[in-house]
């Protein structure tokens, strides 16, 4: 019997599909932002957070660089800082 690699992720793609956009906008949206600082802070020294926050800083620059996001990053200035520091001591 082989074995699987193991899941990097699962992509889901409610917006519309399973859930009303409405109840993405107005519910799922708010309930992450007032969330995932604290779940971020509580997660920051895992290696897998570390990498996902490189990854998702990474992603915005390119989106900016192509034109289709304008908007100012909205991780804290604290929290970035907090990022760069845990990715040094972490190798």
């Amino acid at each position: 019997m082989t074995s699987s690699p193991p899941i990097r992720g699962i992509l889901l793609d409610i917006e519309g599909t399973t859930t009303p956009i409405s109840f993405v906008h107005e519910v799922l949206f708010p309930y992450a932002r007032a969330h995932v600082k604290s779940y971020l802070t509580a997660h920051l020294d895992l290696p897998e957070t570390i990498d996902s926050l490189a990854q998702l800083s990474q992603e915005h620059a390119i989106d900016i660089e192509r034109g289709r996001n304008h908007r100012r990053s909205a991780m804290p200035p604290e929290l970035r800082k907090s990022i760069q520091l845990s990715r040094m001591s972490n190798g």
